[in-house]
Formats: C-alpha cells, sequence, structure tokens
C-alpha cells in the first residue's frame, strides 16, 4: 500500500467517525470512492445533496473528483454550479492536506444558508398573503356597511330622501 493511500485510509475512518451513516465507502481498491449524503441540519430541510468523491493515487497532493448532486431539485442549477466552483476553490485552497470533511462541512453550510433563506421567503410570503387576506376582509366589511346603510331607511338615508321627495311629489 502507498503512503498516500494509507493516509487517504486514516482520513476516511477519521470522517466515519464524525459523520456516520451519512457517508459510505462505494471502493477501497483501487482508488477510495465514497459516497456522503448531505442536508441541512435546519428541522425539515427541503433540500438534500449527494457528494461522491473519488479520490485518486495522488490524492491529497492532488485535488479528487467529484459530483454533486442536489436531489430535490430545489435549487436552480446555477447555484448548484456555483457550490461546485466553491468546491474546487475550497478543493485548491487544501491541496496537499485532506479536505473530505471540509468539503463536507462547505455543503453543510450552504445546505443551512439557503434553507435559512428558503424559510425566510416562505414566511415573508405568508405575511404578505395574509395581509392581503386582511385588506380584503376590511374592504368586504366596508362594502357590507355602505350596501347596510344604502338599504336602511331613515330620513337622513338616501332612501329616506328619496321616499319623502316622492311623497312630497304626490301631494
Amino acid at each position: 500500500m502507498s503512503d498516500n493511500h494509507d493516509q487517504q485510509h486514516d482520513e476516511i475512518d477519521l470522517l466515519q467517525n464524525i459523520i456516520f451513516d451519512k457517508m459510505k465507502i462505494v471502493e477501497s481498491e483501487p482508488n477510495f470512492k465514497i459516497f456522503m449524503e448531505i442536508k441541512s441540519e435546519i428541522p425539515s430541510p427541503k433540500m438534500k445533496f449527494y457528494l461522491t468523491v473519488t479520490l485518486n493515487d495522488e490524492y491529497p497532493d492532488k485535488v479528487p473528483t467529484f459530483e454533486l448532486l442536489e436531489v430535490n431539485n430545489f435549487l436552480a442549477s446555477s447555484k448548484v454550479h456555483d457550490l461546485e466552483s466553491k468546491l474546487n476553490s475550497l478543493c485548491l485552497e487544501y491541496i496537499n492536506m485532506p479536505m473530505l470533511y471540509q468539503m463536507y462541512e462547505c455543503i453543510l453550510q450552504f445546505a443551512d444558508e439557503e434553507e435559512e433563506r428558503l424559510l425566510k421567503k416562505e414566511k415573508e410570503e405568508q405575511l404578505k398573503l395574509e395581509e392581503e387576506q386582511r385588506l380584503l376582509e376590511l374592504k368586504r366589511k366596508e362594502e357590507e356597511e355602505k350596501l347596510v346603510e344604502s338599504r336602511t331607511y331613515t330620513p337622513e338615508s338616501k332612501i329616506g330622501r328619496a321616499v319623502q321627495q316622492e311623497c312630497r311629489d304626490r301631494s
């Protein structure tokens, strides 16, 4: 076994101890290939990411290959592409060092931020809808009051004045 392969094995063992069942080793020979399921830690997350990483013989001295998939399709493809670019930059920054956990954390942080953004947007839309409903109810009540007022017979009302005028005209 090569020194890099031993380092990779140690890194993967450590990562499994940290993220447990969110990671699976798909292959270990000739190169490690791992699969991670990543979703926000916010309750009832809407997004879920799958990250498949293949470690080449030179890893960590060379950037691993990876595939990122946002499973639930809540994000525009441009956002997923931005995250992939961020991961590429992170890999280059951590060249010659273990980086799998950093990749996991980068996606997790992104997922948390996007979930928070979605929750905020949903809350704003809900408040807007409630305000529109409140205004519609207020308008309905005003129209109802006008209708009641127009049907009420008092000497001061329109109907009352019209009846009084008609009585005068007949006499």
